[in-house]
């Protein structure tokens, strides 16, 4: 499991970095690893894991990444919890597209 993680996070690094007409479907591998990482999928959850994939796609202006990102973020799953912090990540995740994040930042 361990070897799933890098192998998205590199795939990742090398679609953002131009070298890889696939960041769409990279994107896609790295969420799916986070969500194997958070939910304890083939081997114990490791959150920390989770929001290092979710915090990469966030940072490639992946809507999905984002919302998972703030979720963690906002409960301290994986990361130091940080209200504020979760605010601006669920704000960009809502400008991103993501309907509920819109939903929550407007309950």
């Amino acid at each position: 499991m361990e070897l799933l993680a890098h192998k998205a996070l590199f795939e990742l690094d090398v679609a953002l970095a131009g070298r890889s007409d696939d960041v769409e479907q990279a994107l896609e591998r790295a969420i799916s690893a986070a969500g194997a990482y958070a939910g304890g999928t083939f081997t114990a959850a490791d959150h920390a894991k989770a929001a290092t994939l979710y915090k990469k796609a966030c940072d490639a202006d992946n809507a999905t990444g984002c919302y998972a990102l703030a979720t963690f973020i906002r409960h301290g799953w994986g990361t130091k919890a940080n209200a504020f912090e979760a605010d601006d990540t669920l704000k960009k995740a809502c400008d991103l597209g993501n309907a509920t994040a819109c939903k929550e930042l407007h309950q």
